[in-house]
């Protein structure tokens, strides 16, 4: 069996990863896609910064002029310098803000001249244990304040261009604890009325399972995507955002 970009099945690290990857959706691609030419920016952490990341994938499959990586492994959505057990802590040097700026505090420096942007942020402040906050806060130390924040920010900074805001993939160290992140960025994304993807539930990958991940070989720590992974992850995404497609510009 024969999979674009692919031409042995070892290729895939798997039997199964093959299968997985010959399910998904083929009529994707830079011929189809109503983004040819065009230019986006992608925020996140290190799932988005990596070299092999889901982003080079949706760059290919939409046909994608510029994809700019405003991944920054080691970030947050939110600022941490105030959370107890980080508190006193130094990472290089340099308090966690510092040293892993928060999208709260960067998303301001993006380029304009983006068609789309797609955010897949806050694994972080769940590892960080960063608090939820009410739903009308403006708290840049709480995972509502900042998503409030962002979301009102990126409206005004791209009016009428697609915004896709991810929920968080699936990882080893997350379960249901995971589920309240996901479920605030879900409630955000309606109130300010930009696009959610729920990655969690739609991608197909269950880092959490170990032996499920050790057969389908697309993590290597059941939290970051390997080049397979993330080929799964950016088929996914790239499906999504060409089927939600808004104000294209002429």
């Amino acid at each position: 069996m024969t999979i674009k970009g692919l031409t042995e099945p070892t290729a895939c690290g798997s039997l199964l990863v093959c299968a997985l990857l010959a399910m998904l959706p083929s009529n994707t691609n830079a011929q189809e896609s109503p983004y040819e030419g065009k230019s986006a920016n992608f925020v996140g952490d290190s799932i988005t910064q990596a070299p092999n990341s889901y982003v080079n994938e949706v760059k290919k499959l939409l046909g994608l002029k510029t994809a700019r990586n405003y991944g920054i492994g080691g970030g947050a959505l939110c600022h941490r310098n105030s959370i107890e057990r980080l508190r006193d802590r130094l990472f290089g040097g340099k308090k966690i803000d510092v040293a892993y700026p928060p999208v709260v505090s960067r998303w301001e420096k993006m380029d304009n001249d983006a068609d789309f942007i797609f955010m897949l942020i806050g694994t972080n402040d769940y590892s960080s244990g960063v608090p939820m906050g009410s739903v009308d806060s403006v708290s840049k130390s709480e995972f509502n304040g900042s998503l409030n924040i962002v979301l009102r920010g990126l409206k005004k900074k791209y009016p009428g261009k697609l915004i896709v805001v991810s929920t968080l993939l699936k990882r080893r160290s997350g379960g249901a604890r995971l589920l309240p992140y996901n479920d605030a960025i879900e409630k955000a994304c309606e109130r300010h009325g930009v696009v959610c993807y729920d990655a969690h539930s739609e991608v197909g990958l269950d880092f959490g399972q170990e032996l499920y991940d050790k057969a389908m070989k697309t993590t290597t720590d059941g939290l970051h995507p390997n080049a397979v992974g993330a080929k799964i992850i950016g088929q996914k995404i790239a499906e999504f955002i060409s089927a939600n497609r808004r104000s294209l510009p002429r």
